[in-house]
């Protein structure tokens, strides 16, 4: 569904920029597990596959990050910083309300036995999911991760050239297809059935925007607030 997100006031304020290795790593296993969708990284998927780590919340990592429509907002949540660390994010992961899990499960496709004792015992499923993501960060993202990280901080340093130069408009301008901004809207998925966009109000709190590696081609929209976090956030590979 396509998303119209209002910028007014406090909100244009709060546009500002982010990585995040969560993020990263969380869409480095969906690539894995749907190549075609991110065929640019199918000579890292061969490398990868073969070094997933054997871990036990690993199998059910892989089934929440496997539904290609959506993943789960309690493993990705907003970078609080320009670049959090792994650590600090894995923190507000294991932190994430149990009532908050359960609602989300709701919404994926996927449902397996590991994904209904995810329901049943959330915080333990929390601490066994930032382990998992914690030892395929290390395996899979680390021996790349100072190259990515230089990657997308030119990408920012772009980005934030272009909104300088030409305020919101021009940042958003050549962003993604996906993407459109409109009279003082973003529109995300714009091309997404159904087209009638449900808006959504940041209530004076931020947008921050992450490029990424590991989404290429799509850019995704996350709306509500992990923990600490109060913004909304937009990744993509611009």
């Amino acid at each position: 569904m396509a998303v119209r997100i209002s910028l007014a006031g406090l909100e244009l304020a709060r546009v500002r920029f982010a990585v995040s290795p969560a993020y990263e790593t969380v869409m480095a296993l969906a690539a894995i597990q749907r190549p075609g969708v991110h065929a640019v990284h199918l000579p890292w998927v061969s490398w990868a596959r073969p070094r997933l780590p054997d871990t036990p919340g690993l199998r059910l990592l892989l089934d929440l990050t496997g539904d290609d429509r959506a993943k789960p907002g309690f493993l990705i949540p907003p970078p609080d910083t320009r670049l959090p660390t792994l650590a600090g994010e894995l923190r507000r992961i294991r932190a994430v309300a149990p009532a908050r899990v359960r609602e989300e499960l709701t919404t994926l496709t996927v449902h397996t036995s590991r994904t209904r004792r995810l329901a049943d015992h959330p915080s333990a499923g929390l601490r066994e999911l930032a382990e998992a993501i914690a030892c395929c960060h290390r395996e899979l993202i680390a021996p790349h991760w100072t190259r990515m990280v230089r990657l997308l901080e030119a990408d920012i340093t772009h980005r934030a050239g272009l909104l300088a130069a030409g305020g919101l408009e021009r940042l958003f301008t050549d962003l993604h297809d996906e993407v459109l901004f409109d009279g003082g809207e973003l529109v995300v998925h714009r091309t997404r059935p159904p087209l009638d966009a449900e808006p959504v109000s940041l209530h004076g709190n931020g947008l921050v925007l992450c490029p990424s590696v590991f989404c290429w081609p799509r850019v995704t929209a996350a709306t509500r607030p992990v923990a600490a976090a109060r913004s909304a956030t937009l990744r993509g590979e611009w």
